[in-house]
């Protein structure tokens, strides 16, 4: 994330992660924006990424537990990734 062209991209995160650690604060720091969507339902994540205009929606989470997977089928960005779990 951190090589991501500033002037370019705009990187926004949308994190579940119930108990941050040192990971979460490194990767905290390469995002333009971090949304805490912990908490949030399928719904409540899919309007948070929709009222942003989200044209690349990335889950890093992949098969693993808090992967938002389940919300991707409710199509909250036209192009959505799995990756890499």
């Amino acid at each position: 994330m951190e090589r991501h062209d500033r002037n370019e991209v705009h990187v926004s995160a949308f994190s579940g992660v119930a108990a941050p650690d040192l990971y979460t604060e490194q990767f905290k720091s390469c995002e333009d924006d971090w949304i805490d969507v912990a908490n949030a339902s399928d719904e409540q994540f899919c309007e948070e990424v929709r009222k942003r205009f989200i044209d690349i929606l990335i889950d890093c989470g992949g098969r693993t537990s808090r992967t938002r997977l389940s919300s991707f089928a409710l199509r909250p960005a036209p192009i959505q990734i799995s990756w890499p779990g």
